[in-house]
């Protein structure tokens, strides 16, 4: 019981391994989705000034391995000029 239950901890960290990567490859993709998003749409100053403070801490989270933290402030910033939800 014990070797099935090693097994099982060191197939998870092992996935945790290889999924942390490609989920941090997502933030800065979906922080110049929101870029480029205000950089072809007519939002007002406040707006746009507001969402690109929410994109900078995004982009500091992402830095700093927050990746989830990250991904919420995109969001965020996107809620803030009513853009549509992020999809995967």
């Amino acid at each position: 019981m014990r070797k099935v239950l090693f097994a099982v901890v060191l197939a998870l960290l092992s996935l945790g391994l290889v999924v942390s990567p490609v989920w941090a490859g997502t933030c800065p993709k979906k922080i110049q989705e929101v870029k480029d998003a205000i950089a072809k749409g007519k939002y007002d100053k406040a707006k746009t000034d507001k969402a690109n403070a929410i994109l900078a801490e995004a982009q500091k989270d992402h830095d700093a391995g927050k990746h989830d933290e990250a991904l919420k402030k995109v969001q965020e910033a996107r809620d803030v000029l009513g853009l549509a939800k992020a999809t995967s």
